[in-house]
């Protein structure tokens, strides 16, 4: 620069110091201007600017100082402005008949209520006001966009928190305005300093406002990993600013605020969903979507939603607005060639018409069956259909409380909604032709377990860790285990993450117990020895669990008593699988097996498969149900009964729990389930405590509260030989009981007829008062039985209770032991060719157990 040119410079550097600035004519004043200090403050540029900002801030009822603010300018000067351009106030400014006004929002006054740390000086530049229909002074204030991220970091903030990658580099960026369009929308953008840019457009509606956000890549590399934070702020919105999440409703991609008196509401959402959330200390709503990977010179648009509505069907409004097809989705589509219209549906409870979490099973016209999607929330698709097993089949999903659709050929489906045991199912036939279906299916409750203290739970588990949260509130199954590691070859140490991908996830299972929510809870750490090889050969021995154990397991199998040893070490419980696997009987005595699966992993929903397993080992003193396909049903369930009294009577006193294999099996997790009695609420010690003390029944679906003695299942009484035991309580169930029996010592010695009282709710309930008697020692159990379409079974068993009289035991009968030493002996034979010395000494060890109690059977 030439020292010319510098004298220059510094000379009207001097003279503007000299001089007073020049202000707009409408600013003249008096009195001093206030000076800009931050990014609130925005000067207007000329009468027009003035009058809307004046206009507007008014419809947002600020006070003149607040005004000033905005403008850079003071009070008087506000005052003389509105005389001079003759503004209206909010009261006589007239609004949209067939719209909601729409404005944007003015800053300077902080939009939020709580967490300011997190929102410094926010910017008006993406901030739009939408006003209330029902009031002249509510309105809601939508920053849109808030936020977005981006493989390059957060690339954009509208206020002063995290460092942005702008702040980073110490760039500001261009302050924006909102524009309205001739048709009355109004549009913003945003140049980033990278070739980025970005905008919204926001169209108003008789109810709300329609919005599209769209994003131009303009730099040179792709971008990836985007999403956007936008924000519905209610400070300003009367009856919806208090500062709790317990008045947001959140499903699928709609996030909706109810007022306090509960028949007005506010609803946004945006698509494609990134999440829905809300944030109690700072009452807002959030849909935030995700933005497809940008290339570049590529656009992206999102859609996005704001409705007010009032009235008392919140879910019903959801199901119109989707309907309204606002997401650019269609109505139908088409797949290879053949054209596939959209179904949208949603499940409730009747009661209280909110959504609930719900297994779906929906099969075509031709008989295909088809799995759904969760619409914002989460769906596990489950399909087994065993080659080896015509006819069994379980496909499914479970779904979030969230919508869930699909698309479907032109036909009539049928469609079957559950969730867990306490629910009545919901069975109907839909009609798809070329227009969308949209539905609402209520489901009806017909028991509340835990209202009675009763938490249920399956203890035989092969779903992964991933699965199990969305499963189990599907199911209402409040406790499971999944088996984490597993073994198969003798010998060798079982391990984490080495059970079949389908599972688990991968990696060591911890000890730290995974809670869904306040009472579903996962224990993750389970072991499950399944034996199919010894040494070099194929040998199947047969499978039992370690269930709650606190380290990794150490040790192989065969033998079996060092896996008990360390099971109790660890305060773990054993698990006895099914009765009839050849090494069943003598792991009950050897190891002392804790649970015996009275509802195993073969009973299903779905048409039972396994008619000729183990068939071979059926004792005939059973007299079990059989045909010439093998055992039935009820055969197979008797079988498991008759093996379960013969063990109690041996003195091996197991308890009752219920496992499905669902994960492996044509079966929903808990179809079979144990409910624990806790009538001091739910903790996940004290269920497992209850459930090892036999304070429970199992049932596929009737559902049993009943006392001995006024005391719970699995209780021990001291006495008297004579003693009675009062059964008190009531046994309910969806359909009819067609009996109740009471077992004593393994024999039927009562036969209850059900009175099969119909309730308000369409369930039936059958009050139970009956005496047990018997000399001696004795055991007695209460069983009942549903009969379902096509013969199909559905039981419950409590566990039973123990009288024992000294010097009078309970015994076993002659031809229960004699079967199980034939059966032992017989497997030790077969099994003795591999197997070292110690494992044949355990079935030995066994066979002199059940000697010794053949020794006092009758």
């Amino acid at each position: 620069m030439t020292i010319f040119r510098r004298l220059v410079v510094a000379l009207g550097a001097f003279l503007a110091l000299l001089l007073p600035t020049q202000q707009p004519c409408w600013a003249q004043s008096n009195t001093t201007p206030a000076k800009p200090t931050n990014r609130q403050t925005r000067p207007a540029t000329d009468d027009a600017s003035l009058k809307f900002w004046l206009q507007n801030m008014s419809q947002h009822h600020y006070s003149d100082a607040e005004m000033a603010t905005v403008l850079g300018i003071n009070a008087d000067q506000i005052q003389r402005a509105k005389q001079r351009l003759q503004t209206l106030s909010a009261n006589q400014q007239t609004r949209p008949q067939d719209r909601v006004l729409v404005l944007p929002y003015p800053g300077g006054r902080h939009p939020r209520i709580g967490f300011l740390d997190g929102a410094i000086d926010p910017l008006r530049d993406t901030k739009v006001s939408l006003f209330a229909p029902w009031d002249k002074h509510s309105y809601v204030v939508a920053d849109v966009p808030e936020a977005i991220w981006s493989n390059l970091g957060l690339t954009y903030l509208a206020h002063t928190h995290i460092p942005t990658i702008w702040d980073k580099q110490a760039i500001n960026l261009a302050a924006t305005e909102w524009q309205q369009d001739p048709s009355g929308n109004w549009k913003m953008q945003q140049h980033l300093p990278n070739g980025i840019r970005f905008g919204t457009e926001i169209m108003p509606t008789e109810d709300g406002a329609r919005m599209q956000f769209w994003l131009l890549n303009q730099s040179d590399a792709a971008l990836t990993n985007m999403r956007v934070q936008n924000c519905v702020m209610l400070k300003h919105a009367a009856g919806f600013n208090q500062q709790t999440i317990d008045n947001k409703i959140f499903w699928g991609p709609y996030s909706v605020c109810r007022h306090a008196s509960k028949d007005r509401w506010i609803i946004t959402s945006w698509d494609p969903l990134h999440r829905c959330w809300g944030n109690k200390d700072c009452p807002c709503l959030h849909s935030d979507p995700t933005i497809p990977d940008c290339q570049p010179n590529q656009k992206q648009t999102l859609h996005g939603w704001v409705s007010f509505y009032q009235g008392n069907d919140i879910f019903a409004e959801l199901m119109r607005i989707e309907g309204l097809a606002w997401r650019d989705q269609t109505g139908t589509v088409t797949t290879n060639g053949e054209q596939q219209t959209r179904f949208y549906a949603g499940v409730f409870d009747d009661d209280t018409g909110m959504p609930l979490p719900a297994r779906v099973h929906l099969q075509g016209p031709d008989g295909d069956w088809h799995l759904v999607s969760s619409d914002g929330g989460k769906a596990v698709h489950y399909d087994r259909q065993p080659k080896h097993l015509p006819g069994s089949v379980e496909v499914n999903t479970t779904l979030s409380p969230d919508p869930f659709f699909t698309h479907l050929k032109p036909g009539t489906y049928k469609i079957r909604v559950e969730r867990g045991k306490e629910y009545f199912p919901l069975e109907e036939t839909l009609t798809i032709g070329d227009q969308p279906v949209y539905r609402q299916f209520k489901l009806k409750r017909w028991i509340n377990m835990a209202a009675n203290g009763w938490y249920s739970g399956d203890t035989h588990v092969h779903r992964t860790l991933d699965e199990l949260p969305n499963v189990m509130l599907a199911e209402d199954l409040n406790v499971t285990f999944p088996l984490t590691s597993w073994v198969t070859a003798s010998g060798e140490q079982p391990k984490s993450g080495s059970a079949p991908k389908t599972w688990q996830s991968s990696g060591p299972a911890s000890s730290n117990l995974i809670r869904v929510d306040a009472t579903h809870v996962i224990y993750p750490r389970n072991t499950e020895y399944e034996i199919t090889r010894v040494g070099d050969r194929r040998q199947v021995m047969g499978a039992f669990f370690i269930l709650n154990h606190q380290t990794e397991l150490s040790v192989g199998t065969p033998p079996v008593k060092p896996v008990a040893k360390i099971a109790r070490e660890q305060g773990a419980l054993i698990e006895f699988d099914k009765h009839s696997w050849p090494w069943s009987l003598m792991i009950a005595p050897v190891m002392n097996v804790d649970l015996f699966e009275l509802s195993n992993n073969h009973i299903w929903q779905t048409k039972f498969g396994f008619r000729k397993w183990t068939h071979e080992t059926v004792p005939p003193y059973m007299q079990l149900d059989q045909d010439e396909e093998g055992l039935t049903e009820a055969g197979w369930i008797d079988y498991g009964f008759q093996s379960y009294y013969a063990l109690i009577n041996c003195g091996l006193r197991m308890r009752v729990t219920a496992g499905t294999a669902s994960g492996v099996h044509p079966v929903q997790q808990g179809f079979g389930r144990v409910y624990v009695h806790q009538p001091d609420g739910f903790s996940y010690k004290n269920w497992v405590t209850g459930l090892n003390a036999g304070h429970s029944f199992v049932t596929t679906g009737p559902m049993m509260d009943l006392r001995f003695n006024g005391q719970p299942a699995g209780t021990t009484f001291a006495g008297d030989s004579g003693r009675s035991i009062k059964i008190t309580g009531t046994i309910a169930s969806r359909r009819p009981l067609d009996r109740i029996e009471i077992v004593v010592n393994g024999r039927v010695q009562q036969t209850v007829k059900p009175q099969n009282q119909q309730q308000a709710n369409g369930s039936f309930a059958t009050e139970l008062a009956s005496n047990v008697t018997a000399e001696g020692s004795f055991w007695t159990a209460v069983r009942c039985y549903v009969t379902q379409r096509e013969g199909r079974v559905r039981f419950a068993h409590t566990n039973p209770v123990y009288v024992d009289v000294a010097g009078k035991p309970v015994r076993p009968r002659k031809e229960e032991v004699e079967h199980i030493i034939k059966r032992l002996q017989d497997e030790a034979e077969k099994q003795r060719p591999g197997l070292h010395l110690q494992s044949q000494q355990e079935y030995q060890e066994a066979i002199d157990y059940f000697t010794g109690q053949a020794a006092k059977a009758e």
